[in-house]
């Protein structure tokens, strides 16, 4: 599957190298470090491995475009293939995938708040100080191929989402993510959840949002 991603302009590269920036802020921030060890608004996530799934978002950008490209003539997948490819079936708290997910970030814990607060400073300003050609095949997850610029979508889902649940959790306002990019995360994020529960589920997840129905949710068998 090929589609255009919103995340073809030197706007939207804008958009995700601000969100980088207010997001190593977020991560830096003393109230990060007091909550350390803390639990945070995600089930699974102390605030420190929140902080460091969160840092992650940005520092795979790095990981990828240093990786080998697609073979020539590999399908690409838009944003909404990437997570489709990502999530499958799983169930968001208890399948594997999920707890090495949250394991990856809980591990982090020990190298403690400066350390991380290192990495991702330094993972921003390296995004900072490249041309992210928007068009460029990257391999991501699991060998998932796609455009850069799509792959850029999905970190601002990362960021803009996680950076809320990083700010809940030490009692701070959400990172001033710029509005174009809040507007790229909830069309991204309503065309997923159709993609993977139909647009019942699409229109049931905007209308009752006690069905706990979404994106990042297993997906409803029909007529649920």
């Amino acid at each position: 599957m090929t589609t255009t991603s919103t995340t073809g302009s030197g706007t939207s590269r804008h958009l995700v190298l601000d969100a980088a920036a207010r997001t190593a802020e977020l991560v830096a921030d003393p109230a990060v470090a007091r909550r350390w060890e803390q639990e945070s608004v995600l089930p699974g996530y102390r605030v420190g491995g929140l902080a460091a799934h969160l840092a992650r978002a940005i520092e795979t950008v790095r990981t990828y475009l240093a990786a080998d490209p697609p073979a020539p003539g590999t399908a690409l997948v838009d944003a909404v293939g990437y997570f489709l490819a990502a999530l499958g079936e799983h169930d968001p708290r208890d399948s594997d995938f999920h707890r090495g997910v949250r394991e990856r970030g809980e591990g982090r814990l020990a190298a403690g708040h400066d350390a991380l607060v290192a990495d991702v400073r330094d993972a921003a300003g390296w995004l900072a100080g490249q041309p992210l050609e928007l068009d460029r095949p990257v391999s991501v997850f699991a060998g998932t191929a796609m455009r850069l610029g799509d792959y850029l979508d999905t970190r601002l889902v990362e960021m803009l989402v996680h950076g809320h649940d990083l700010a809940t959790s030490v009692a701070l306002p959400t990172p001033s993510y710029d509005a174009a990019a809040w507007r790229l995360v909830a069309g991204l994020l309503s065309r997923a959840t159709e993609a993977r529960q139909g647009s019942q589920g699409l229109a049931l997840a905007l209308a009752r949002p006690e069905l706990g129905i979404g994106a990042f949710t297993v997906p409803r068998r029909p007529g649920t």
